[in-house]
């Protein structure tokens, strides 16, 4: 697993690499979706289990 630390340089990365400012736009988007997407993921899973 990664550290906080490792996907903070991660997304650094990402964002230095863009070339103008749709990318950083687009780039910021997915991140967040996938973050989201996750989130919601990871809750239900944790959830379930403490249910059951």
């Amino acid at each position: 697993m990664y550290s906080i630390d490792d996907m903070k340089s991660c997304i650094q990365e990402w964002f230095s690499e863009a070339l103008n400012p749709v990318e950083v736009a687009k780039t910021y988007h997915e991140i967040q979706q996938e973050a989201e997407k996750q989130l919601e993921f990871m809750m239900e899973q944790r959830i379930e289990n403490v249910e059951n």
